[in-house]
């Protein structure tokens, strides 16, 4: 039933692989497709999900979590990109990204919590 409805599906397991085969660097999609991929895969979530059911929830609470994230991570590249180190000086490497993604997942479990 869901690729019945989900029309192009997206995990974290298949944003993982990407940042590893660096489909997120600079030269490709940087941080934007990784903002697009989180967003593809919440909003799948959110079409799949009814809206009273925890995994609805959990796909609004992870796509604000992964804005808020994705923002600050996007404001402190362009800082290091046209800073005093000038262009092109700093590399989305799968580490960082990895580390961005975490901090994803995170957020989510912490706010699960509390």
């Amino acid at each position: 039933e869901y690729h019945t409805i989900i029309k192009k599906p997206m995990d974290l397991s298949t944003i993982r692989k990407k940042i590893g085969a660096g489909d997120y660097s600079l030269k490709n999609r940087g941080l934007q497709g990784l903002r697009d991929d989180i967003n593809l895969m919440c909003n799948n979530c959110l079409e799949f999900n009814e809206e009273t059911s925890h995994f609805y929830e959990a796909g609004q609470d992870m796509q604000k979590c992964a804005k808020e994230i994705l923002d600050k991570e996007e404001s402190k590249l362009s800082a290091k990109l046209y800073g005093l180190r000038g262009p092109g000086k700093t590399q989305l490497t799968p580490l960082n990204l990895k580390s961005v993604l975490d901090g994803i997942a995170a957020s989510k479990s912490n706010a699960d919590r509390g």
